[in-house]
């Protein structure tokens, strides 16, 4: 609610000094949501601190009145390495692409055609206790099995299989081998759980439950609410 209330006072903020129409604005979360804080990412698989894809796979909305028609939907790919290069290239910015680990998107999302997309290299995601590659629309999970036992290794397409049901690591052993070796390839680095509790624990009870009063009261439905009609609030407005 909060932050609903906030975005709106920028929008009028931008539609009182007549830049609203040449502002480009995108609205991505960096995760999937808490399912211990009592986040859903359904029907997507795990949430926050996973590589599976309720952990990492977030909507994305993109507003440019001036250029961006309504309603149009891109189907494609955007890694969060991506959008520094789409929106130099928005811009008219000229810049070397080397410069980036991501791609500029900004000529199929343009013209929101899926076809005239860049060419995606493999695409590497850390997550808490797993990894995962992409190299679409195949994805190449790995979850740390630790002390706890041996990893698991999962392939999927995500595609035909966004809620990653069917794991095709036995019947494509030669794929999963060429994604595993990409995926070794970068060596992991140190968990930032080692570096303190995560922000999470300042709502937890002292016996283990989650106390979330902190937040301000809901006057309008979240969106995910909105969208499968579980709420009795209103829809929030932007």
């Amino acid at each position: 609610t909060y932050w609903d209330r906030s975005f709106g006072e920028v929008i009028q903020a931008l539609e009182k000094n007549d830049m609203r129409d040449n502002t480009i604005i995108v609205f991505l979360s960096d995760n999937g949501g808490l399912v211990d804080g009592g986040a859903s990412n359904e029907p997507l698989r795990a949430g926050k601190g996973s590589a599976f894809e309720g952990g990492i796979r977030s909507p994305t909305i993109i507003s440019w009145p001036g250029f961006l028609g309504e309603g149009m939907r891109y189907d494609s790919p955007v890694f969060i390495q991506d959008w520094l290069p789409t929106l130099l290239d928005a811009a008219g910015v000229d810049f070397d692409p080397e410069m980036f680990e991501g791609t500029s998107k900004w000529d199929s999302i343009s013209e929101m055609n899926d076809k005239v997309a860049s060419k995606q290299d493999p695409v590497i995601i850390g997550a808490t206790k797993s990894r995962a590659v992409f190299a679409w629309p195949y994805k190449f999970v790995r979850v740390f099995g630790g002390v706890e036992g041996p990893d698991e290794e999962y392939l999927f397409n995500i595609v035909a299989d966004p809620t990653e049901e069917n794991n095709l690591i036995n019947d494509d052993p030669a794929r999963a081998n060429d994604m595993r070796i990409i995926l070794d390839s970068v060596p992991v680095g140190e968990s930032k759980g080692n570096k303190g509790p995560p922000p999470e624990h300042l709502f937890r009870n002292p016996d283990g439950t989650n106390n979330f009063n902190y937040r301000m009261e809901e006057i309008c439905a979240p969106w995910a609410e909105a969208a499968r009609g579980q709420s009795t609030l209103p829809a929030c407005k932007g």
